[in-house]
């Protein structure tokens, strides 16, 4: 069935509703809610407060699959996703948001929640001029790449504050379009020099990452100028873990960073890791138990990197 139980393009409200599904029912965009609110110039504007997901699944979007544009409007609080599954990407929720599209969320559970590819809570890719979300939570969720969060940047800054916490997650599968996985918690991936990426005060917690992929936390990719910044965050217990059948890589047992900027395009203003703890992050290659970083210039831009202070503590 094409789109899931619900297609919404113009206005609609969701509230104190359990979702579930048969277990035989497939659907093609988002198991429960297809929302494309951004049909012929229409400004959609779709709320959802107080729900369960539970059980849900799709071909992409096990729970939800939404695209925001044209002044459009997507909030979601207060929810919880439990034991979602997509076949393809996004687990529970695929959002794509545009320049003119406005989104929120906060206070959200993915509990347990899988898919094959990438984002196996939720997968994010966002072009518009600010995201905030505010106190997200991600259990035992899996993904080839980006267990719990899959965050695609082209322009605009993605915040993430409050409470936030990745427990158990990990990545799964030997490969992702002939690559291995990446980020058992996280893959971050900003793609020119207009994305921006704000974390705070958020926890990792036993995440992993299986060979031949880097990263049992957070996998970065970081192109020129782009900005990431990460601060006052915990890593406890993040992994890179062996397999047998295929033993390279496994770099990063918290962080991987992954960048093709040059030594120049590292400064306070674009580059910030401060206030990081490790506790017991283990690399299986042996290097980076709490952070790798993959660069351009290792020395020159190692060098900026220290006299500036724009990687503190645990290191």
């Amino acid at each position: 069935m094409p789109g899931g139980q619900f297609n919404i393009s113009g206005n609609a409200s969701f509230e104190w509703i359990k979702f579930t599904q048969d277990p035989s029912v497939e659907n093609s965009e988002g198991g429960v809610i297809n929302a494309p609110l951004n049909i012929n110039g229409i400004q959609g504007k779709l709320e959802i407060k107080n729900c369960i997901f539970e059980g849900t699944q799709s071909s992409s979007g096990g729970a939800i699959s939404s695209t925001v544009d044209y002044g459009s409007q997507f909030s979601i609080a207060d929810c919880q996703f439990k034991n979602c599954y997509s076949s393809g990407s996004s687990g529970a929720v695929d959002l794509t948001v545009y320049t003119a599209g406005k989104y929120s969320m906060s206070n959200i559970v993915f509990d347990s929640c899988k898919c094959v590819y990438i984002g196996g809570g939720l997968y994010i890719s966002q072009t518009c001029p600010n995201i905030e979300i505010n106190t997200i939570r991600f259990i035992n969720c899996e993904a080839q790449r980006g267990g719990g969060l899959y965050l695609y940047l082209s322009g605009g800054q993605t915040t993430i504050k409050g409470a936030s916490s990745f427990v158990g997650c990990k990545t799964s599968g030997l490969s992702f379009r002939d690559e291995g996985p990446l980020g058992g918690a996280m893959y971050l991936y900003i793609n020119g020099d207009e994305g921006k990426f704000d974390m705070q005060g958020a926890s990792f917690d036993s995440c992993t990452c299986s060979q031949p992929g880097n990263a049992g936390a957070i996998y970065v990719l970081k192109y020129s100028y782009s900005n990431v910044s990460i601060t006052n965050t915990s890593f406890i217990n993040c992994k890179t873990i062996a397999n047998s059948s295929n033993a390279t890589e496994g770099f990063g047992g918290a962080i991987f960073i992954n960048t093709t900027g040059t030594t120049a395009a590292f400064s306070s203003d674009n580059h910030k890791m401060t206030g990081l703890t490790f506790t017991g992050c283990q690399s299986v290659s042996g290097a980076g138990h709490n952070m790798h970083h993959n660069l351009t210039n290792t020395i020159n831009t190692g060098s900026i990197i220290k006299s500036n202070y724009l990687i503190t503590d645990g290191l």
